[in-house]
């Protein structure tokens, strides 16, 4: 089904659902002289109010799976994640079909806004301005890699002074 359909289905609901809340509000009006209306008038107003309910959250959802709110979701899970996401995460986060995601992250590659990277047998998709550097103690001799936390200066192995970098 189109997305445009799916949006005019769920208004028609929306407007059944209120035609629905408003008589029912007319039917509890006419109870309180007549209390066999009662019934009706709960019925209808459940039914209406659970309508217009459900419909508006499908628009939202159908709002919310839209290719332009999906790119920007990526970025903001991006950026809570390290700047580093999977398709697998991409949709177990945001709700999405991986056709969905693989769109969302090319569309988002192409704009250099992150590269992809293929370990193993998983893409990874690496947000540049996100990815949070690692700091290492490397010793300038041997090579060395510490922990910034390693207290000293010197190498343990060969005595060469340790220097702060990036970790590749």
């Amino acid at each position: 089904m189109s997305r445009s359909l799916l949006y005019l289905v769920a208004g028609v609901l929306i407007l059944i659902g209120a035609v629905l809340l408003f008589i029912g509000l007319a039917f509890l009006i006419v109870a309180t002289k007549q209390p066999s209306r009662l019934l009706p008038a709960l019925v209808m107003l459940g039914c209406g109010g659970a309508l217009v309910v459900w419909s508006a959250m499908k628009i939202k959802a159908l709002g919310a799976a839209a290719p332009e709110n999906v790119n920007v979701r990526v970025g903001e899970l991006a950026a809570t994640s390290g700047g580093e996401l999977t398709i697998a995460e991409v949709v177990g986060q945001l709700g999405v079909t991986e056709a969905v995601a693989r769109q969302a992250l090319r569309h988002l590659t192409e704009a250099g806004v992150c590269k992809g990277e293929v370990r193993g047998m998983t893409e990874h998709f690496i947000f540049v301005g996100l990815k949070q550097a690692i700091k290492v103690k490397k010793c300038a001799y041997c090579g060395t890699v510490y922990p910034v936390a390693t207290p000293g200066r010197q190498c343990a192995g060969c005595g060469g002074q340790l220097e702060v970098v990036d970790q590749d």
